[in-house]
């Protein structure tokens, strides 16, 4: 689950980053060049952050469905990110030997 979790984070420091500098664009400069350049690559990220989210194996509900937030996606996913990998912490793999068989020995 941990390179599943990078990646989100990744890609939602991404799209955090791009919405924060169309926003800059609009409120100094207005570039239209810049916004039409900016615009489907925020688009993009959004899209991949959405997706990466839904179809990825072992996050919560609540990961998921604000991932789907638009503009306020990428930061709800942030802070679900650290949630996910404190409960990854403390919930050993289901596929992991060593955690299933130190589980084993103690009971």
């Amino acid at each position: 689950m941990r390179p599943l979790l990078r990646v989100l984070e990744v890609l939602s420091v991404l799209e955090l980053a791009s919405i924060a500098a169309l926003f800059g664009n609009l409120l100094t400069a207005h570039l239209p060049g810049l916004a039409s350049a900016l615009g489907p690559v925020h688009g993009a990220l959004y899209l991949a952050v959405a997706v990466t989210a839904l179809l990825g194996r072992g996050l919560l509900l609540r990961t998921r469905l604000l991932a789907l937030v638009p503009l306020l996606g990428g930061a709800f996913t942030l802070v679900n990110i650290r949630r996910e990998r404190t409960r990854a912490a403390h919930v050993p793999a289901a596929g992991d030997p060593i955690a299933n068989e130190s589980a084993a020995s103690t009971s």
